[in-house]
C-alpha cells in the first residue's frame, strides 16, 4: 500500500480525533518508521492502525475506513487538482477513474492499484471495485466525498459483492 494513504490516514485522524496519539498507535502496531508518499508498505500496517484507532475511539473499523476515505478524496484533490478540475461532475469523474488512478501512480513501480469498472444506467452509475484489499468502507467514503465535492446527492448501495470485488450503485437524486 502506498505511503500517501498512511499520510492521509494520519491527517484524518489528527484533524477529526485530536486526542488520539499517532505515535502511540504506531508503537502498538510495531511500526517504527515514517511514511513516504511514494513508498510501498505492507497492507497489514494500515489495517493495524485502523483497528487500533477504532478500539481507542470506541468505533468500528468501518467507521474509521469510511471517514478516512471521505477525507482522502479531498487530499487527492489537493495533489491532483487537474484530474478533478477537468470533470464537471462525479459521474464524469467515475467514468475515468481507472485512468486517474493510473496517472497518479505513473512513476511508482510495483504498485497494485484497485481496478474500477463503470456502467452508466440512466439515473445511476454502477461502480465495480476490484481489489484483494476489499476496503469497501474506504471506497464508500471516497464515493460520498466525491458527491459532496461536486455538490451532488445520490443514494449509494452495494448491489453485488464477492471475495475480491463489490459493485456500488450510485443513483442520483
Amino acid at each position: 500500500m502506498k505511503g500517501v494513504l498512511f499520510i492521509h490516514l494520519r491527517r484524518y485522524l489528527e484533524s477529526e480525533h485530536p486526542d488520539l496519539r499517532w505515535n502511540e498507535i504506531l508503537y502498538e502496531c510495531g511500526i517504527n518508521q515514517l511514511f513516504a508518499s511514494g513508498w510501498e508498505y505492507p497492507d497489514r500496517a494500515i489495517d493495524c492502525i485502523v483497528r487500533s484507532s477504532a478500539r481507542r475511539l470506541n468505533r468500528s473499523t468501518g467507521e474509521i475506513y469510511y471517514g478516512f476515505g471521505k477525507r482522502s478524496i479531498y487530499e487527492f484533490r489537493k495533489e491532483y487538482r487537474r484530474s478533478f478540475d477537468e470533470h464537471p461532475s462525479s459521474r464524469s469523474f467515475f467514468t475515468r477513474l481507472n485512468d486517474i488512478v493510473r496517472e497518479s501512480i505513473l512513476n511508482t513501480p510495483d504498485v497494485q492499484p484497485p481496478e474500477f469498472e463503470v456502467r452508466e444506467n440512466g439515473e445511476s452509475v454502477d461502480l465495480t471495485y476490484r481489489s484483494p484489499r476489499k476496503m469497501l468502507a474506504y471506497i464508500r467514503g471516497i464515493i460520498d466525498g466525491l458527491l459532496e465535492m461536486y455538490g451532488e446527492s445520490a443514494r449509494v448501495e452495494i448491489v453485488d459483492e464477492s471475495d475480491d470485488s463489490a459493485t456500488f450503485r450510485i443513483t442520483y437524486t
